[in-house]
């Protein structure tokens, strides 16, 4: 005869479980953080060197090959 789940007994985590589980969450809510963060300052580093180019070019452009060598060498170290 199958028994009704709805009065069957529920087994309930013990405190540590609980406790566990809680930190899991709040080290998988932080991982997630820490991404996003990598991802924002990808996103900057992106950015930066889009600038450097330009800036570099807007020299060169201007015949001040002094600044935009400054300017490149910037950029390779941003850009790694």
């Amino acid at each position: 005869m199958p028994t009704d789940p709805a009065k069957s007994p529920v087994s309930l985590p013990t405190g540590h479980a609980v406790a566990d589980r809680g930190i899991e969450l709040q080290l998988d809510t932080r991982a997630r953080h820490v991404l996003l963060s990598l991802g924002q300052l990808e996103r900057s580093r992106v950015q930066l060197v889009n600038l450097l180019n330009y800036e570099a070019r807007a020299f060169e452009d201007l015949g001040l090959s002094d600044n935009a060598r400054i300017v490149r060498r910037a950029l390779h170290q941003v850009a790694g």
